[in-house]
């Protein structure tokens, strides 16, 4: 098994927000912020996001709500 298929893949709207909670209005900082804050008390593992994986991601949103 090579050391890619040993690292786990973690994305944000599978690990971090399931539920779908976040809005495409959110701003990609605060809730890289949030995520910060709850990796550092606990509440989640750090699961490597960064800022820009918020940005693209929280893009996406606003993307799906201008195409529905």
């Amino acid at each position: 098994m090579s050391m890619a298929e040993e690292t786990p893949h973690f994305s944000i709207a599978d690990d971090l927000e399931p539920d779908g909670d976040m809005s495409a209005n959110a701003y990609p900082l605060s809730e890289y912020l949030t995520y910060l804050n709850d990796v550092r008390e606990g509440a989640v593992g750090d699961m490597g996001f960064t800022l820009d994986d918020f940005n693209r991601y929280i893009a996406g949103l606003r993307k799906l709500r201008c195409n529905s």
